[in-house]
């Protein structure tokens, strides 16, 4: 396909963390409604919390990266951003065991902020990395990069919203 194995792997790294971060985004509230009983403006403004992480977090996943390759070189920099996406994963799967039942509002909130500045942090990491996948073509990385990510979100909104469909349908 003429595409470097190196852009899959970086399209990958950061579809796991600017894809979720967008899925999150669109569907939090949603999530914060029918799963905690909230009602709709503090389930807003909780979840509004996730998105606002952008302003500072991206950047420290960055500076994390640009430390760890003063120290280590490359390397470091390919630590930083296992480091970070491996920390945002087990901070996703603490979210996900959240109920009404385990969590107060508090607890949402303390695991919210956490899994959000991480999966912000990774996205500042990738961003570190690219430079170095193929240096001659770093523009078209980025628009390969960008091209799948926006299609794989159209997919998934096209999925949700018929799966969403579908349920409706069968409530009925």
């Amino acid at each position: 396909m003429g595409v470097e194995m190196q852009t899959w792997i970086m399209f990958l790294c950061y579809m796991f963390s600017f894809g979720v971060e967008l899925i999150v985004n669109g569907n939090i509230v949603t999530y914060f409604v029918e799963t905690f009983d909230m009602p709709q403006t503090r389930a807003s403004t909780i979840g509004a919390v996730f998105g606002l992480l952008n302003i500072c977090m991206r950047s420290f996943g960055g500076l994390w990266s640009d430390i760890y390759c003063e120290r280590f070189g490359i390397r470091g920099r390919l630590h930083a951003l296992f480091q970070q996406t491996f920390i945002m994963g087990v901070a996703l799967i603490v979210f996900s065991t959240l109920t009404n039942d385990n969590c107060t509002s508090g607890g949402l909130l303390a695991v919210l902020i956490w899994w959000g500045s991480f999966t912000n942090m990774t996205e500042g990491a990738t961003f570190g990395v690219v430079p170095y996948v193929l240096p001659n073509s770093v523009g078209k990385i980025y628009i390969y990069i960008y091209t799948y990510i926006y299609i794989y979100i159209y997919y998934e909104y096209l999925y949700l919203t018929y799966m969403y469909m579908d349920q409706e349908d069968h409530n009925m």
